[in-house]
């Protein structure tokens, strides 16, 4: 008989088998419940297509392990890792729309006027540096706004949350410096008009808020969507 299982699956396999296969992963050092369950969906699958049905649980699970390679499971979780990479590479460029370019432009444009307008001083060493140190303070603060409401989450349960703050992190930590550097080059170098300074901050600006508003919308529609099943809260 079809029953519904805690992972939200519609299998033949009794309860206890299925919290069975959980187990198996777990002993097989899968740490990640969203690892796991997509492990245990795969294993079920597997045990339920074995060709004699009369044979038990332990035994059909065996013969189907047997065939596995040695490093099937650590490879699985390794699989899924460069899965959920590209995943959030895609969004991160996805996130740089007609919209969100404009808008930074605009907003990139605005801020070189003002400033010039508001600080004639603005164009020696000091005020450059003050300028990227103010802005790297900025991106900080609106990073950690947008982490804020994975602070409650156990990152070690959950593969997609924890890959999610460290590529978070790694984009930001990488993009972040690199770009103020070249920012800090060619306010240094070239007139402050130039237009390749305007596009380095609008760049800048654009990745921000990608980083930190559109990425953490697409993890919660994950995690209440695909993942539900983990009953992750993010409150």
């Amino acid at each position: 008989m079809h029953i519904k299982n805690k992972s939200g699956m519609s299998k033949t396999l009794s309860d206890s088998e299925i919290k069975g296969l959980y187990f198996y992963t777990k002993v097989q050092n899968i740490p990640y419940e969203d690892v796991q369950h997509e492990i245990v969906d795969h294993l079920a699958t597997a045990v339920e297509s074995q060709s004699n049905p009369n044979d038990s649980f332990r035994k059909r699970l065996k013969n189907y392990s047997d065939t596995l390679p040695k490093q099937f499971f650590s490879d699985f979780e390794k699989q899924h890792r460069r899965s959920l990479t590209k995943l959030w590479w895609s969004r991160f460029w996805k996130g740089f729309t007609f919209k969100t370019i404009i808008i930074s432009i605009l907003s990139s444009s605005f801020l070189y006027v003002l400033l010039k307008k508001t600080f004639p001083f603005f164009n020696d060493f000091f005020s450059d540096n003050l300028f990227l140190i103010s802005f790297l303070a900025f991106q900080c603060f609106v990073q950690y706004l947008s982490l804020k409401r994975l602070r409650k989450i156990d990152y070690s349960k959950q593969l997609i949350t924890f890959h999610y703050a460290s590529m978070v992190t790694i984009i930001f930590c990488a993009v972040s410096p690199f770009l103020l550097l070249l920012i800090n080059f060619q306010m240094k170098h070239y007139p402050m008009y130039n237009l390749s300074g305007i596009l380095l901050i609008s760049f800048l600006l654009a990745s921000t808020y990608i980083l930190s508003f559109v990425l953490p919308k697409q993890l919660y529609s994950d995690i209440e969507n695909k993942y539900k099943h983990l009953k992750i809260k993010l409150s």
